[in-house]
């Protein structure tokens, strides 16, 4: 595959992502990682593809640990894209209405949604950010769900960073165990950096590896 769903977050989230068995769109607050203050009730997702503009130095997410999803979900949820990070709505509905958005899908589609135009709005975006010299792969996009993603039916595979802190030795087992339950891959990258910080391409060959 060309491109993926990818949904970061922390390792302890993880765990409980996975006991639930979905991504919910309202997290207990001690699970929430951004908005923890007003939560839109929607959950945040990147568009990750190969060869996107400048992506060996692009950071490809949020957080220690990612949810690689299959790209399936946008032919089969409703979405939409926000113009620039930041840009979604107070709701889903509010979004999805909005002027600003990119694209966006109402569910139940026949055939799976052209990416081109995201994909060079996200080209676009990381262009103008490197030539302010940064570096923000993650903050040229947002992909909006208002509804929980079911993991089993989705999740194409997880990666976490491999730390060695027994307390996070201790979830990461209880992670694999119910990863190697559901039959989802459990890979690792092992840079001791919260950032995902390997290009998208490289980032993109783990997870086909």
């Amino acid at each position: 595959m060309d491109s993926y769903i990818i949904h970061g977050t922390l390792t302890r989230n993880l765990l409980n992502i996975l006991k639930d068995g979905f991504i919910d769109i309202k997290p207990k607050k001690k699970y929430i990682t951004i908005l923890s203050v007003e939560h839109p009730e929607q959950i945040f997702t990147q568009l990750l593809y190969r060869d996107m503009f400048d992506g060996e130095n692009q950071y490809c997410h949020w957080f220690d640990s990612v949810i690689i999803l299959d790209k399936q979900i946008l032919k089969d949820f409703p979405f939409y894209v926000c113009d620039g990070v930041g840009g979604f709505g107070l709701s889903f509905k509010e979004g999805y209405n909005n002027d600003r958005f990119v694209i966006r899908g109402k569910g139940k589609l026949k055939k799976m949604p052209s990416l081109t135009k995201l994909k060079n709005f996200i080209n676009k975006q990381i262009q103008i950010r490197k030539y302010l010299h940064q570096v923000n792969y993650m903050h040229s996009h947002e992909i909006m769900f208002g509804k929980k993603i079911p993991i089993k039916k989705y999740c194409k595979c997880i990666i976490m960073t491999k730390y060695t802190d027994p307390e996070y030795v201790k979830i990461e087992k209880k992670i694999k165990k119910i990863c190697d339950e559901l039959d989802i891959p459990l890979k690792y990258q092992t840079l001791k950096c919260q950032t995902f910080n390997i290009g998208t391409n490289k980032l993109l060959d783990l997870i086909e590896s």
